[in-house]
């Protein structure tokens, strides 16, 4: 049986087609680098705007302008998008 931390390793390998020895060797650029094709724009702008909702709905972020069940429903749309 496998720790959990040894299941991310080979779950992410696998996902990603990483060996399981090339996992210690993997920064941040390269993986940008590998997967900046498949990503969007639009795609970065969404995730974007989403952490900044989920945030202010979370309260790490204050946003006096927007109650929390408007977050929520702006929240709601942009996952159905």
């Amino acid at each position: 049986m496998f720790s959990p931390i040894e299941h991310n390793a080979f779950f992410c390998c696998s996902r990603f087609a990483f060996a399981i020895n090339d996992i210690m060797r993997l920064v941040p650029a390269e993986i940008y680098k590998h997967f900046h094709s498949f990503i969007s724009c639009d795609l970065i702008r969404t995730t974007l705007v989403l952490l900044e909702l989920i945030s202010v709905r979370d309260g790490a972020f204050c946003l006096d302008q927007f109650d929390d069940d408007l977050v929520r429903s702006i929240i709601h749309c942009i996952c159905k998008l």
